[in-house]
């Protein structure tokens, strides 16, 4: 079992502190090697009797089935997708789809996916491209994200026909800060309100047409988040997933 006092996340505030654009944490050798091993891990799922969506930790690959076009690519921007593990998640979960893949990371982690993959992987980019993109993805990314209001309207405008947050550290709680304790480093990261995600993006002119729980293991184990210090108004079972669509569809001809 869990130990009670683990502490992956630690206090409770209302205003993100200041801190670096990127945590030092995130270009430590401990976070790049945790990259590589997703990717190794993604890779040699392929194939296996059961597909790899039987343990992914986002529902991407079943959301995305009824939008692949075989005539041309789908266009997907992953925000904070580590070294490119979705890549061949995708090209497993979709036997024959296009997908033109892109991978928003830090500088670091962008290297070595570009290492991993070489020039047949996805794209890699060390800051939110602007275009088009038929879908955007972030899984377990937004919560390290100060302005996530503001990141969202980022993502809307790149005009999504599925915007898809897996992962997301919400539920029903009220909206917090709180710090990821990671191997020495504390990295501030936000707990949601689930309400005030999806009130941020109907004001954007998204609705909702996606949500499920996310069991996820901590310590290879699966249960609840370790929380127990928390408050009980402020503990999370589960994360959860969230995809967005616009009020009004876009069709793949009017983004092109």
């Amino acid at each position: 079992m869990i130990e009670a006092t683990l502490r992956i996340w630690d206090g409770i505030g209302e205003v993100f502190p200041p801190a670096p654009e990127t945590p030092a944490a995130f270009h430590s050798e401990r976070w790049l090697a945790a990259q590589r091993e997703a990717v190794e891990s993604a890779r040699a799922a392929v194939g296996r009797e059961h597909p790899s969506t039987m343990t992914d930790t986002s529902p991407l690959p079943a959301l995305l089935a009824p939008l692949v076009d075989r005539g041309e690519p789908l266009s997907v921007l992953d925000f904070g997708g580590g070294a490119g593990a979705l890549y061949p998640t995708l090209e497993d979960c979709l036997p024959g789809a296009a997908i033109d893949l892109h991978v928003v990371e830090t500088t670091a982690v962008c290297a070595l996916g570009r290492e991993l993959f070489g020039a047949d992987g996805p794209t890699f980019h060390d800051a939110l491209p602007s275009g088009r993109f038929d879908v955007v993805h972030a899984a377990s990314s937004l919560h390290y994200v100060a302005d996530w209001r503001g990141m969202l309207a980022r993502f809307v405008a790149l005009e999504p026909r599925l915007l898809v947050l897996a992962g997301l550290t919400a539920g029903d709680i009220p909206t917090f800060v709180t710090h990821q304790v990671y191997y020495g480093a504390r990295i501030p990261v936000w707990f949601f309100d689930r309400r005030a995600v999806i009130g941020a993006m109907a004001a954007l002119g998204y609705r909702l047409i996606y949500r499920s729980l996310l069991d996820c293991p901590y310590l290879g184990e699966r249960g609840p988040l370790p929380m127990d210090h928390f408050p009980p108004s402020h503990r999370l079972d589960r994360k959860c997933n969230l995809a967005f669509a616009p009020e009004r569809p876009k069709s793949r001809r009017s983004l092109r």
